[in-house]
C-alpha cells in the first residue's frame, strides 16, 4: 500500500507542482512565541517563503523571484511584507532585503560539520570512555532486556546525551540564551534545504513525539519520516498499540500487521515499552554528561565564534542562532562516529522507537484511546530546548 507521503508526491508531480525545496525548523519556549508566518503553514508555503528569502539574499529582485517560482509579483510582495513584519527579513534600500535567519544549503552541511573536527573526536572519546557507566545507568532506569537496550542505543547516545533535554543546557551554558527578539517574539529558526532520498534535514538527528491519548510514541533518527505508522489512518493507531502491548505482555499473539510494522523480530517484541515514571528519569543521564559536554564546547568557543564571524551569516544572524544549528550538525557527526564505532546500533527502519505509557497502563490497557496526534518532530515547535 502506498504511503500518504508517496501519494501526495505522485499527485503533485502529476499536477506539475515542484516539491518543497526547503523546510523551516523552529524552536521556542511556547507556541505564543512563534510568528504566524511560521505556525500552521504547509511545507509548500514554508518552502516558497524560504525561496523568496534565499533569492533576496542573492540580490535578486522581487520580480525575478516571482518569475522563477511562478507566483504573481503581488503575492511575492505580500509574502515579503509578512516576513518583514515577523522580523525574518530586514529591509534595506531600493527593494533590498536580508534574511535574519540562517538558510543552509546542502553544500554547506559539510562546512558546518568541519568547523571543529577535533571537538567531534574529543566528544566521541569522552563518551566511549564512559560507555559502561552510561549503559548501566540506562539499564537501571528502564530495566529493559539487553536486545531492546541495544536497539535503543541511538536514543541513549543520541537523543538523551545531545538532544531532547540537553539542548536546553547548551542554550543556557554555551550559546548563551535565545537570539534577540524579532517583532517581540523570541525563538530560533533555520531553513534547511531538502535533499532527495530517505535521509532528512541535511543529516541532522531529530526527536519526534506523537501522542495517542496518554500513550506517547517516541522516535529518534535522521530519516525524513520518523513515524512507524506513516500512511495509516490516525484512528487505527491506538488499536495497533493496544495489540502490541498485549503481545509484549504475553497475553496475545503477534498479528501480521505488527510483524509488517517491524514491531516483532524473531517472534519477540522489538519495540521497548516503558512507563512515564521511567521515561521521566532519563534526564538524569542527560545531566550526568552535561558538565563534560559544556566544558568541551566552551573550551572551543573561540573557534566556533571565529567561524561565525567569518561566515556569510554574521551580518544579520545572531551568534546564538548560528551556534545552535552548528551544534546540531556537530552532534549528528558525533552520533555518526558512535555508529561507526559500534556503540550505537541503528534499527533496520533507520530510527529508534520507544513507547511510553502511564504506570496504570503497564498492568492494564484501556479499551480505547483518543487518536489525537500531537507531533513535536522535525520542523515543528518544541518547548524543551
Amino acid at each position: 500500500m502506498a504511503s500518504a507521503a508517496l501519494l501526495a508526491l505522485l499527485s503533485s508531480i502529476a499536477a506539475g507542482q515542484a516539491q518543497p525545496a526547503f523546510e523551516f525548523f523552529v524552536v521556542s519556549g511556547s507556541q505564543n512565541d512563534v510568528p504566524s508566518v511560521l505556525s500552521g503553514t504547509s511545507e509548500r508555503e514554508d518552502s516558497l517563503n524560504i525561496e523568496i528569502c534565499d533569492g533576496l539574499a542573492k540580490g535578486e529582485a522581487p520580480a525575478a523571484i516571482a518569475n522563477s517560482i511562478n507566483l504573481p509579483l503581488s503575492e511575492v510582495r505580500s509574502r515579503i511584507a509578512s516576513l518583514v513584519q515577523a522580523g525574518l527579513l530586514l529591509a534595506g534600500a531600493a527593494d533590498s532585503y536580508t534574511p535574519a535567519f540562517p538558510i543552509i544549503h546542502r553544500a554547506e552541511a559539510g562546512w558546518f560539520t568541519d568547523i571543529d573536527k577535533p571537538l567531534i573526536q574529543a566528544t566521541v572519546a569522552a563518551i566511549e570512555a564512559r560507555q559502561r557507566e552510561l549503559r548501566t545507568h540506562f539499564h537501571d532506569v528502564l530495566h529493559l532486556q539487553a536486545a531492546q537496550e541495544q536497539a535503543l542505543s541511538l536514543v541513549l547516545f543520541g537523543d538523551v546525551l545531545f538532544d531532547r533535554w540537553q539542548t536546553r543546557h547548551v542554550r543556557e551554558g554555551f550559546l548563551p540564551g535565545y537570539p534577540p527578539a524579532r517583532s517581540g517574539k523570541v525563538f530560533y529558526v533555520a531553513a534547511l534545504e531538502k535533499v532527495p532520498g530517505p535521509i532528512g534535514s541535511l543529516g541532522i538527528y531529530t526527536h519526534s513525539e506523537a501522542r495517542y491519548g496518554e500513550v506517547a510514541v517516541i522516535t529518534y533518527g535522521h530519516i525524513a519520516v520518523l513515524d512507524p505508522f506513516a500512511g495509516r489512518p490516525p484512528e487505527s493507531v491506538p488499536e495497533l498499540i493496544d495489540s502490541y502491548l498485549a503481545f509484549a505482555r504475553g497475553t496475545s499473539p503477534a498479528t501480521t500487521e505488527l510483524c509488517e510494522l517491524g514491531f516483532v523480530t524473531g517472534g519477540q517484541p522489538a519495540i521497548a515499552v516503558v512507563s512515564q515514571n521511567a521515561y521521566a528519569r532519563l534526564p538524569e543521564i542527560t545531566s550526568s554528561f552535561t558538565e563534560e559536554l559544556l566544558r568541551l564546547l566552551n573550551a572551543d568557543r573561540p573557534k566556533i565564534l571565529a567561524a561565525y564571524q567569518a561566515s556569510r551569516y554574521s551580518p544579520s544572524v545572531s551568534f546564538q542562532e548560528f551556534a545552535l544549528w552548528w551544534y546540531h550538525f556537530f552532534d549528528a557527526a558525533v552520533v555518526e562516529r558512535l555508529i561507526r564505532d559500534q556503540l550505537i546500533t541503528v534499527p533496520a527502519v533507520g530510527y529508534a522507537t520507544l513507547i511510553v505509557i502511564p504506570a496504570a497502563v503497564v498492568q492494564k490497557v484501556p479499551a480505547t484511546w483518543s487518536a489525537a496526534v500531537v507531533p513535536t518532530g522535525p520542523g515543528s515547535v518544541s518547548s524543551s530546548p
